[in-house]
């Protein structure tokens, strides 16, 4: 009981001690409600695609429509090699996403480059589709 009592104490005085050195500092308190990856990807999903996934494109900065919506001329923000035909949507300011209309050709690669205007170049990756996932198998009769 006394070790419990022992910790409960020691971490209210690290608590403390840590908010006023922040105070004492002027140094702002850090946002915690900042969405921000740790990885530094900005292009999901990174490598391999499935028959219907879409490609996600994340932005540093707002970018889009902060309510979100269609994206009439997606070739300001992305690049995608070859084109492929489907929907791009904004989910937020900073998410662009890409719908393919019919299934991704397997083992077709496609290239997405992010266009940041606010740095020059932006992220780029180069996707592949996988195979479809077999539904049955061929038995060898000997």
């Amino acid at each position: 009981m006394k070790k419990i009592a022992f910790l409960i104490a020691l971490a209210l005085a690290s608590s403390t001690l840590i908010s006023s050195g922040h105070a004492q500092q002027g140094a702002p308190s850090p946002a915690l409600d900042v969405l921000q990856r740790a990885d530094g990807v900005k292009i999901v999903p990174e490598r391999f695609l499935r028959a219907y996934d879409p490609v996600t494109i994340f932005f540093a900065t707002d970018t889009g429509p902060a309510t979100g919506g269609a994206e009439d001329s997606p070739e300001r923000f992305v690049t995608m090699e070859p084109a492929v035909s489907g929907a791009w949507q904004w989910l937020g300011p900073r998410a662009l996403q890409f719908r393919p209309a019919d299934k991704w050709q397997p083992l077709a690669r496609v290239k997405v480059k992010m266009l940041d205007h606010d740095k020059g170049a932006g992220g780029e990756t180069e996707l592949i589709p996988l195979l479809p996932v077999p539904v049955s198998t061929a038995g060898c009769n000997r």
